[in-house]
């Protein structure tokens, strides 16, 4: 096992628990039924809107910023 991991499961067991918060972004919805109808409508009308004015990513676009946004801060 690595010094890292062997650090990190030390770290576990003294905290009895993850040694960092784990929390959720508060200004994002977690599930489809958390919206009110009128939310759920503007976001579908504001992304029909951005289609048509044709600001679209491709497939690829939308994996490589995926990859971006996933990476460990430094």
């Amino acid at each position: 096992m690595s010094n890292a991991v062997g650090m990190f499961l030390h770290q576990v067991v003294l905290n009895k628990g993850l040694p960092f918060e784990v929390k959720l972004p508060a200004n994002k919805p977690l599930a489809l039924n958390s919206l009110s109808e009128q939310e759920f409508n503007t976001i579908m009308e504001n992304g029909m809107q951005e289609y048509s004015n044709g600001n679209v990513k491709t497939a690829k676009e939308v994996r490589k910023q995926a990859k971006l946004d996933m990476k460990p801060l430094k």
